[in-house]
């Protein structure tokens, strides 16, 4: 009896040529739908990942024939970094508990060449809901990569000539702040001190700026310690809690496992969390921290009981220079960077980063880290 698999490809071009594909029997229906896509790469993937379909597209941008490449494990494709870090594996995993697993990141040719690529893999069910393997589409972004690295250079270097003259304009504001102390200017004092929370916004400005470039470039450090992520949470929360009055954090659950990573990277994501959730929620008086795990994970999550994001706009959270606008209405501070660096140095650690929100009333972050 002949099996029908519709397989629901969500990217938005070939959604434009079919929005389901039923493959019958022999895969024909398959066959004849993948070899009319040319501009993308659409292969398919037993449930283990290894290559079982492979059209025009990818023989293009792989350098690959279908021959060469048939019954070799999709990770091949992967730089030997991300191989090592179990990027592969994260993406089948991840496709299976959301329905897509979807990443931008390097992957290598034939020829060994590499490229900047966007993936999207999907799982493919009969009707019974039995995995019967992955339908994985790639897509060439070498030219947009291209587009932000000149981007990225020039934020770089543009961050480097400001950072020198702002240490001199802090240091001299400091030598005025002792001297009017000295002398008791205290309306002086009032404006030097008005001056110098100036000078520190920008100070985290150009700090964010170089991490983004750092990030960008592949020379952000990333080598591993393992720490416990229950004192980490814990001591972050009672410090910012010392320092934002207005609310209290309160942190539930625990976790037994160990993390790798490194704590001052992982504890930037968390401190970037918490003070959102401290800054977007100006009328509640509570911020919740929960710390779970399974056998695979531990998670952290951090709930607030504010504004929201619009459900439109949630998929681009982490996306660079990316604010909201009902944030932007409120004339909330920002430059839309630290979602961006938490995310990448979550991604770095082979972790998940993900945003749950209802306008109106909250939202709550959460990443996921390996247990190694």
């Amino acid at each position: 009896m002949d099996k029908k698999v519709k397989v629901p490809f969500t990217n938005k071009t070939t959604t434009k040529k079919a929005r389901e594909v039923s493959v019958v029997g022999g895969d024909e229906g398959y066959r004849l739908f993948v070899e009319g896509v040319k501009e993308y790469a659409m292969i398919m993937l037993d449930i283990k990942g290894y290559v079982i379909g492979w059209n025009i597209g990818a023989e293009n941008l792989l350098g690959y024939k279908e021959k060469e490449i048939v019954g070799k494990h999709f990770s091949k494709l992967f730089s030997l970094e991300d191989r090592k870090a179990d990027k592969p594996k994260l993406e089948l995993e991840q496709a299976l508990e959301t329905g897509t697993g979807e990443d931008e990141n390097w992957l290598v040719r034939k020829d060994k060449s590499q490229f900047w690529a966007s993936g999207m893999s999907t799982p493919l069910r009969d009707k019974a809901g039995n995995l019967l393997g992955f339908a994985k589409i790639i897509r060439d972004l070498s030219e947009r990569k291209d587009l932000e690295q000149q981007k990225d250079d020039f934020i770089s270097m543009a961050s480097h000539e400001l950072k020198t003259p702002l240490t001199s304009i802090k240091a001299y504001a400091e030598i005025l702040y002792k001297h009017l102390e000295q002398i008791k200017e205290t309306k002086g004092l009032s404006h030097l001190t008005k001056l110098q929370e100036q000078i520190t916004k920008q100070e985290n400005l150009i700090r964010d700026l170089l991490n983004v470039s750092k990030i960008q470039s592949g020379m952000a450090d990333y080598q591993t310690e393992e720490f416990n992520l229950d004192s980490l949470v814990k001591g972050t929360a009672r410090e910012l809690e010392a320092t934002a009055p207005t609310h209290i954090i309160v942190v539930e659950g625990k976790t037994s496992h160990k993390v790798s990573g490194i704590k001052e990277h992982i504890g930037q994501v968390l401190t970037n969390f918490l003070t959102n959730a401290i800054k977007y929620s100006p009328e509640a008086k509570k911020v919740i921290v929960r710390l779970s795990e399974n056998k695979k994970s531990v998670t952290v999550s951090v709930e607030d009981f504010g504004m929201g994001i619009p459900k439109e706009q949630k998929k681009r959270v982490f996306d660079r220079f990316y604010r909201s606008e009902n944030v932007k209405t409120k004339n909330l501070s920002g430059y839309g960077l630290g979602l961006y660096i938490a995310s990448q140095i979550i991604k770095q650690y082979g972790g998940q980063i993900k945003v749950e929100s209802i306008e109106g009333k909250g939202s709550t972050f959460s990443f996921s880290l390996p247990i190694r």
